[in-house]
């Protein structure tokens, strides 16, 4: 076996890898009171899109048609057939989660993680290519562009699966004087 053979494949298993680990969704994180102008943002989210919506004391709804108000807050759980109203201060977060931009983020990080391994390796190919014709260092540029192309083709595939698994969610953060007396 080829030295230069096994390092390449032990370093690409291990990028790999810690692209997978890495994950390809974000996560935003807004803290708002009963009384933030982020009350008008979980409304207009919560009008069109399911939300998880997570008590305090530990219960975990997913909800449907959220109108979120400073003192009480009401959504249909499950199915959409049972509305429920809880005061605003048991709720201690609500989470939208955006596949299809989770899905997106995914693509464009693992394309730009991938272009970047593949032009390295497409480097190393043509610098440690040996008297093999199809490696030499007589066309760097083309190991190196190619490279860089099929290793982002294949981490933005990786990447759409695992931004569509993971997801792009926003967390809203329950705060206010009302939750904190509770506590």
């Amino acid at each position: 076996m080829n030295l230069h053979n096994a390092r390449f494949r032990t370093i690409s298993w291990i990028l790999l890898g810690a692209f997978l680990l890495q994950g390809c969704a974000s996560y935003n994180y807004y803290e708002i009171g009963t009384t933030s102008e982020l009350v008008a943002e979980i409304n207009q989210k919560g009008e069109s899109e399911k939300a998880n919506i997570y008590l305090r004391d530990g219960y975990k709804y997913s909800a449907t048609n959220l109108h979120f108000q400073p003192d009480s807050s009401s959504w249909y759980a499950g199915e959409g057939v049972l509305q429920v109203n809880y005061s605003t201060a048991d709720i201690g977060k609500i989470v939208f989660i955006d596949r299809s931009k989770g899905a997106w983020d995914g693509f464009l990080g693992g394309a730009g993680v991938g272009a970047v391994v593949g032009a390295f390796f497409g480097l190393v190919v043509s610098e440690w290519g040996g008297e093999d014709p199809r490696y030499s260092d007589d066309y760097p540029v083309g190991n190196i562009l190619g490279g860089a192309a099929i290793m982002a083709c294949i981490f933005g595939g990786l990447g759409i699966t695992m931004g569509w698994i993971m997801g792009n969610r926003d967390f809203y953060i329950i705060s206010g004087p009302k939750a904190d007396e509770k506590e």
